[in-house]
């Protein structure tokens, strides 16, 4: 209970700006910090001895990184996730032109909490320390918001050790998940260009001929090669970005349900209400009671 608390190497020369930092609550080996983050950014960050889990919070933009023929690409929104490995080199760049807040959480875990978590686990389910970029995984999704959450509470170590120790063991068990990376997907400016554009014209009727002439591609190589490089359809991603707006207006209970429909892309607010409860379970109406 008395023991001090662990310093977690952190890379320095992040262009953001820190919102919320675990740093001197007291928890041993973990380190958690909130970020705001730029809407343009282009860096290299030092090898530090700890690995760290990046989860998106807030924006949606194309992410590079790596050099030469290393280099990947991935487009991020909130929920995505992303690793970097202890003792490497960060290289990093993004950039967006759209006006809407960007965030994100980082999670430090030391190197040598790695390594003690790999010993103990049995032989057969070990894995190298992971580095990806571009992920959607559940676990590490709600695992790294509730640390987050814990770090502007000023939570207990206990709770935060906790879920370091397990999301620790996740990230080390054995798997064959493939990242989010572009493999043969669009490139990165194709990519950002199409998602400002479905940032840019929400609330107008965009087809799938509209967003094609975007990246200058026939519809069906485009849309075999946005799928490649997001996993969901330009459609279905649209219809997310749709429903994250329209759960953001729905929270001004001064706007009807109609105009957060016009708004968000859906002329017919039927349409709009029977979207909204496939993705929600509820109607728009019940989601804007439930959040007041």
């Amino acid at each position: 209970m008395g023991s001090a608390e662990q310093a977690v190497p952190v890379a320095a020369g992040l262009p953001s700006r820190v919102l919320v930092d675990s740093a001197g609550l007291g928890w041993d080996g973990v380190r958690v910090r909130e970020l705001a983050d730029p809407p343009v950014a282009d860096f290299v960050l030092a090898p530090v001895d700890s690995l760290t889990v990046l989860l998106v919070t807030a924006g949606s933009y194309v992410v590079e990184s790596g050099a030469g023929s290393r280099r990947r690409h991935a487009l991020v929104s909130p929920g995505t996730s992303a690793v970097n490995a202890p003792r490497q080199e960060v290289r990093a760049r993004w950039r967006s032109d759209l006006r809407e807040p960007f965030r994100s959480v980082h999670l430090v875990l030391p190197a040598a909490s790695l390594a003690a978590t790999r010993d103990a686990l049995p032989r057969h389910m070990r894995r190298a320390d992971p580095d990806y970029l571009g992920r959607d995984d559940p676990f590490v999704r709600e695992t790294v918001l509730e640390l987050g959450r814990a770090a502007r509470l000023g939570l207990p170590a206990l709770h935060a050790g906790t879920l370091a120790q397990s999301i620790t063991s996740y990230l080390l068990l054995a798997d064959d998940r493939e990242d989010g990376g572009n493999g043969g997907g669009l490139g990165a400016r194709a990519l950002s260009a199409v998602v400002d554009a479905m940032h840019e014209r929400i609330a107008e009727q965009i087809t799938l001929a509209d967003l094609a002439a975007v990246a200058h591609l026939s519809r069906h190589h485009f849309l075999r090669q946005f799928t490649a490089s997001t996993r969901t359809t330009p459609m279905r991603y649209l219809t997310s970005l749709r429903m994250r707006r329209a759960r953001e207006l729905l929270r001004d209970d001064t706007l009807a349900v109609q105009v957060v429909a016009d708004r968000c892309g859906y002329p017919n607010p039927t349409h709009f209400a029977s979207v909204f409860r496939r993705e929600h379970g509820v109607t728009p109406s019940k989601f804007r009671l439930s959040t007041g």
